[in-house]
């Protein structure tokens, strides 16, 4: 319940750290080109699919053990999963995209207002639809930095603005950034204090609309219709322009940011992995081997040449990025051998199926 904040039955991530991909330009708060925005304020496909796949897998053993009240808890909670991931596809784009926890909405975001110093700055924004503000304080002396930020604005059924303190901005490298805990329909101004003359604060909405590896992994947890499978896969793993790269499939096919382009671009195996496995799921086996066989070009790549498996690739080039002999950088034998369709049940047994591709 802690990490269902708005109660509705879907929890959502606490931390970065927890998915796996810490320095996603959105959510990360290391650099100073990623956002810093907060991920309990996001539903995100990708956290939806592996709770669905757990509780496919539980299911499976309830069944097993006879434990039919287990089951039908499972199964309540498996078709939620289903109905909010729903939610998230874009049949336009053909993709899985974040919603906002509160607005159920994915927005493109926009920058409301920017000043140097404290003092109230007065908008007068109205909008069609609520959205959620990002609050970005710029400062050379950001070990320091104690802000207090006051937003008056109409909310929805909660009241009227909010006030966000020290502990909820989230320091970076350039200074600090917040998140606002409400969605707004309107908002007339923002007092600003406890920052420097010479600081920058910078008032914009949330911009969801930042496409990644993570959308994907509902094919993996088989939780679309054909149609749909055959739109993700056709349109967007497979365009050149997306996800379909010489060595992999890249953490975001876009780039935000020039300073972004390593993160970007890294080829994160076990995402891969799930990916290929939702292709076998579906019954694309060729367009799977030829997508592993763009992994391990990129992994003989670094072998041969610098004797060393690496933390990710470079989607483009396939030179190795982050640590050196990492453990998700080793090629994912796993995979290899359900391509080729064998499967080891003990040293002395196993299935073969299908044709070798």
């Amino acid at each position: 319940p802690e990490n269902d904040r708005n109660y509705d039955g879907i929890p959502e991530w606490g931390h970065p750290m927890q998915t796996g991909f810490e320095e996603h330009p959105l959510f990360g708060g290391w650099h100073n080109w990623s956002r810093g925005l907060d991920i309990s304020t996001v539903h995100s496909p990708a956290l939806m699919a592996m709770l669905y796949r757990e509780a496919k897998s539980l299911m499976e053993m309830a069944e097993i053990l006879g434990n039919r009240t287990d089951t039908t808890t499972l199964k309540n909670q498996a078709d939620l999963l289903m109905k909010r991931t729903q939610k998230c596809w874009d049949t336009r784009l053909a993709g899985f995209r974040y919603r906002d926890r509160d607005s159920g909405l994915t927005q493109r975001g926009k920058i409301l207002a920017s000043q140097r110093g404290s003092g109230t700055i007065k908008l007068k924004e109205s909008f069609a639809k609520p959205v959620r503000l990002l609050v970005e304080v710029a400062s050379k002396n950001h070990t320091s930095l104690r802000p207090i930020v006051i937003i008056s604005g109409y909310v929805t059924k909660i009241g009227d603005g909010e006030t966000l303190g020290q502990l909820d901005f989230q320091l970076r490298n350039d200074g600090a950034v917040a998140t606002s805990h409400k969605v707004y329909e309107r908002i007339s101004s923002v007092i600003v204090e406890g920052v420097e003359e010479q600081d920058k604060v910078t008032i914009r909405t949330v911009d969801l609309t930042l496409e990644d590896q993570s959308h994907l992994l509902p094919l993996w947890a088989e939780m679309m219709n054909a149609q749909q499978a055959q739109a993700l896969i056709g349109r967007t793993l497979l365009n050149a322009e997306r996800f379909d790269r010489p060595f992999g499939i890249p953490a975001c096919p876009s780039i935000p940011h020039k300073d972004a382009e390593a993160i970007c671009q890294s080829v994160h195996l076990p995402w891969n992995q799930w990916v290929l496995e939702g292709l076998l799921a579906y019954g694309f086996r060729s367009d799977a081997t030829r997508l592993f066989v763009h992994l391990m070009a990129g992994v003989q790549q670094n072998l041969k040449h610098n004797h060393a498996f690496y933390q990710s690739y470079n989607a483009e080039i396939g030179t190795g990025i982050g640590e050196r002999n990492a453990v998700t950088g080793l090629a994912p034998v796993g995979l290899f051998l359900k391509l080729l369709g064998v499967q080891i049940y003990s040293d002395t047994r196993i299935r073969l199926e299908g044709q070798n591709p």
